[in-house]
């Protein structure tokens, strides 16, 4: 609308809709896949198709999932795992976990502390 502030977002195309926040890590997720299938099941489909889009044909999403797909860990068995953790640095700052989001638009789709 004309009278709309310019600081104020459009409103994106789909439905607002925020799941219940999840306080503990749900039963059965034990990789990034299982993150993926519980987070298309809380959000609704034009949301999701949204966040798991990319632009135009989408190769720079594609080459970036075969990228991850092609990492491989090897583990280490029958060590001591006392004082085991997923804590990197990076750029100077440690993150308690290696999973970064990118930024994206409309985070309001997907929880409401969003922008």
């Amino acid at each position: 609308a004309a009278d709309r502030h310019l600081s104020q977002p459009a409103a994106p195309v789909g439905r607002h809709v925020t799941a219940p926040r999840i306080e503990s890590l749900p039963d059965g997720i034990v990789n990034l896949a299982d993150f993926e299938r519980a987070a298309e099941a809380r959000v609704d489909p034009a949301s999701w198709d949204y966040l798991n889009g990319g632009a135009a044909d989408e190769l720079t999403r594609d080459a970036n999932r075969t990228a991850w797909d092609a990492l491989r860990l090897h583990p280490r068995v029958l060590r001591e795992l006392g004082h085991g953790h997923t804590r990197v640095r990076l750029l100077g700052r440690e993150l308690r976990h290696p999973v970064l989001l990118a930024p994206i638009a409309y985070q309001r789709l997907f929880h409401d502390d969003g922008e």
